[in-house]
């Protein structure tokens, strides 16, 4: 994962499927969590109250894309199958 902060606001990018699951868990049983420079120094640390409930949706939410995704779909929804005007 690699981040940015600026202000109160953390922007992270999640680019490990598997580890960003994993990262999200952990916060989903937190309390608080800490933001740390390189060289460890605590920035900033943010409330996770409410995270649970926030995190349980971004997961029914991620479930329910990953199952329909038209992305993946390697079925061309264009094709004469599916289009009523070819």
């Amino acid at each position: 994962m690699d981040g940015s902060a600026k202000d109160f606001g953390v922007s992270l990018q999640m680019t490990d499927n598997q580890k960003s699951v994993e990262f999200l868990k952990q916060l989903q049983r937190g309390n608080a969590v800490a933001v740390l420079n390189d060289a460890e120094r605590r920035l900033a640390t943010f409330s996770l109250s409410g995270s649970f409930a926030a995190i349980l949706s971004l997961f029914e939410c991620w479930d329910a894309i990953d199952i329909s995704d038209p992305f993946t779909d390697q079925q061309d929804p264009f094709g004469a199958s599916t289009d009523p005007f070819n």
